[in-house]
């Protein structure tokens, strides 16, 4: 399928914009980052609430949306390479996606590279999935209804907490719900050469994210620890939905991990948005298929 029409007026108006620098010292990034989401709508929710964990910096933005649908909850991993992104920049998404979903979005703040090098971000998600755990009672969440949700690199991380959660033998989340993660050997990929220039997301960045997060000289059992693979007893793992871009150069590590649960017995739904590229969800207010691939997913979190 070609670009969607939408999407290319998208990549049109971010053509304008600074493009990525990889010589730029990392903090204006961010600062230029957010700044490009200024403009973006915050809905109104009910209530804003923020939660500190205790010995940590890391932090949670509690959104509780006007119509509730159930006493579920999501915790939602923001993407940006491990290096950009934050609550703050995610707040416009997060903000509509739990208004359109009515499901308690727990947004995560985790501590970004360079400064923190891997696995800080993964463990650090995982801390937060066990908190939400530990505190459902009090937070008024029933655990059986926890889901994980993550986009780019924050869909690697809610992986991650998936698959840890079955290997340490934890409460396992009631979905996991990755859009467009980053998971696997995507460089070997074709689609990481087909669609590794041109659509925003480039080779070069990728490569200039993983250096920033991973470094170097991180010993092989330890990336084993941390591989996200299938492992244990299929049952254990609850539905994963998998949505993946077509002019996305991660699209193929994201099917592969799709096809290698799918072949564990585990219970998948694996999308790919024709047309679409990288990152498009949470930009729904210029990609109008966007919404219509969010209420989709909305419905399909588990509620019971």
């Amino acid at each position: 399928m070609t670009l969607d029409p939408d999407v290319k007026k998208f990549m049109e108006i971010m053509k304008g914009m600074p493009s990525f620098d990889p010589s730029m010292p990392v903090e204006k990034a961010r600062k230029m980052e957010l700044s490009e989401m200024a403009n973006m709508p915050r809905e109104d929710v009910r209530s804003v609430t923020e939660h500190k964990l205790p010995g940590s910096r890391i932090w949670l933005r509690e959104y509780l949306p006007y119509k509730s649908s159930s006493g579920g909850a999501v915790l939602y991993i923001h993407g940006g390479g491990y290096v950009f992104g934050s609550v703050e920049t995610y707040d416009p998404f997060v903000r509509h996606f739990c208004n359109l979903s009515g499901m308690r979005i727990f947004s995560l703040e985790y501590r970004l590279a360079p400064e923190n090098k891997f696995p800080a971000a993964h463990d650090d998600s995982f801390c937060a999935y066990q908190w939400l755990l530990k505190n459902a009672s009090d937070l008024m969440v029933d655990t059986s209804r926890i889901s994980v949700m993550g986009d780019s690199a924050g869909g690697s991380l809610a992986a991650y907490v998936t698959h840890n959660s079955v290997v340490t033998k934890t409460r396992a989340p009631a979905s996991q719900i990755l859009l467009y993660p980053a998971l696997g050997d995507s460089a070997s990929t074709a689609s990481f050469r087909e669609n590794g220039s041109g659509y925003l997301l480039t080779t070069e960045m990728m490569t200039w994210f993983w250096e920033q997060y991973r470094g170097h000289g991180i010993p092989e059992k330890e990336l084993q620890r941390y591989q996200v693979k299938p492992e244990g007893e299929p049952d254990s793992f609850p539905l994963s939905i998998v949505v993946t871009a077509e002019y996305d150069p991660l699209r193929d590590a994201g099917e592969q991990y799709a096809q290698s649960m799918m072949g564990f017995g585990a219970k998948v739904l694996s999308i790919r948005a024709n047309g679409m590229i990288h990152g498009f969800m949470t930009n729904y207010v210029m990609i109008p298929t966007a919404e219509e691939y969010l209420k989709a997913l909305s419905a399909m979190i588990p509620r019971r």
